[in-house]
């Protein structure tokens, strides 16, 4: 039995699969549109680093449990982050319903622990697998909620008692961060059928 909300979910995802040019809302922060997400994730880590997006985001995480405002000085920039982040998961989203299935163009080569980040072996070889992974777990619509939800209380002196699991959002996200970046460095390719 569905619900109102997964039904209005599940044609809001059969609309996105269907348009050719997706509205990846980039423009805000990016001050350009993209039709391909590969594109807009190059953008992304353009704009900002890997490390800039973690660090925010787990920051901002954080003040979620605090009594204090997150960027006092310009609250703004969190604004800012959050149309980011949301072109981001945008992005990612679509990438699991590409026609044309791809594949990291080095191989893969076990470096260490370390250098794979938050990623398993097997996201490390195929980083497609995170973005599945994800959006299997939780639809685009809980990541949006999330990041909102990120966003609002940390720029307020509250505390929330909260109803749904941020924690596995948290996660993983920034496991997205990590597979977008590597997909970036490692370049693509296409699959021959």
């Amino acid at each position: 039995m569905f619900t109102i909300l997964q039904l209005c979910s599940q044609l809001k995802i059969e609309v996105m699969k269907k348009k050719k040019n997706t509205d990846f809302d980039a423009v805000f922060w990016s001050n350009q549109e993209f039709e391909n997400p590969f594109d807009l994730l190059a953008a992304f880590y353009e704009y900002s680093s890997l490390e800039t997006y973690k660090k925010t985001l787990g920051e901002a995480f954080c003040y979620l449990y605090k009594m204090e405002i997150y960027c006092k000085n310009y609250p703004g920039q969190l604004f800012i982050f959050y149309k980011a982040v949301r072109s981001f998961y945008k992005a990612c989203y679509l990438l699991q319903f590409s026609k044309t299935k791809c594949k990291p163009t080095e191989p893969y080569e076990w470096k260490s622990s370390l250098h794979q980040a938050s990623l398993s072996r097997d996201e490390y070889n195929n980083p497609f697998l995170v973005f599945e992974r994800a959006f299997k777990e939780k639809t685009f619509e809980e990541y949006d909620f999330f990041l909102s939800e990120v966003v609002h209380l940390s720029l307020t002196t509250s505390k929330a008692d909260f109803q749904d699991d941020l924690v596995t959002h948290y996660f993983h996200s920034i496991k997205m961060f990590d597979a977008a970046q590597l997909i970036l460095e490692r370049g693509m390719e296409n699959i021959k059928s």
